[in-house]
């Protein structure tokens, strides 16, 4: 049997799985040839062995080769700077005024709150499939899906017009 080598440390994780899942298969291969006699065990062992050094000296390569060194730190650098400029950028829009003004509007027409766009969107679209005797067209049924999302939300915003002044007073309607 060839000499056992030490994997080295720096070998990623999934291949020195790969190598420690191979060996007792490629042991296995070893005892088969045994069993087919004595002449295929000699050649069987020589090809075992020599599969056996090209793929321990295959790894070792990769392990120690300076490629895999600079895969794994831009691997993780690059990783870790793409989600790290992800957040800043969210961050930095989630500060801005534009984004802070389009939340207030969004809570104002009570976008946050969607049952009441799905209490008026069932009925709409049941009536248009019923009209349509089926699928509807999609041109109408786009346009009757943003009516119902505008009219539930004009009148939030028309309710909350009017009721500016009571809403105050009231603890539930204060912010």
């Amino acid at each position: 049997m060839a000499s056992q080598k030490k994997i080295s440390p720096r070998l990623p994780a999934k291949l020195f799985h790969f190598w420690q899942q191979s060996k007792p298969r490629l042991q296995k291969l070893w005892r088969f040839l045994a069993l087919t006699g004595r002449t295929t065990l000699h050649s069987g062992k020589q090809l075992a062995t020599s599969v056996t050094r090209a793929i321990d000296t295959g790894i070792e390569y990769i392990a120690r080769h300076p490629l895999l060194d600079w895969l794994i730190n831009r691997f993780q650098t690059g990783f870790f700077s793409v989600q790290q400029q992800w957040h800043r950028l969210r961050n930095r829009l989630r500060a801005s005024a534009g984004y802070q003004k389009a939340v207030l509007y969004a809570q104002l027409v009570r976008l946050d709150k969607p049952i009441g766009i799905l209490l008026l969107l069932w009925p709409t679209l049941i009536a248009l499939w019923i009209a349509a005797g089926g699928w509807p067209d999609p041109l109408v049924l786009s346009v009757f899906i943003a009516g119902v999302i505008l009219m539930r939300s004009a009148g939030c915003a028309i309710n909350d017009y009017a009721d500016r002044h009571i809403d105050k007073k009231v603890k539930r309607t204060k912010n």
